[in-house]
């Protein structure tokens, strides 16, 4: 493999990590905000 190709590599599969953790981030932040709401009055 090339350089480039590495770095494009790497450069894709950080991107991928930081895509799953924002999405799984914002899918807590949801929950939480759904379990708030069933349990303020």
């Amino acid at each position: 493999m090339t350089k480039r190709a590495k770095l494009i590599y790497w450069a894709a599969l950080m991107f991928g990590y930081v895509f799953i953790i924002f999405t799984f981030c914002s899918f807590m932040i949801y929950v939480l905000a759904m379990l708030i709401m069933e349990v303020a009055p």
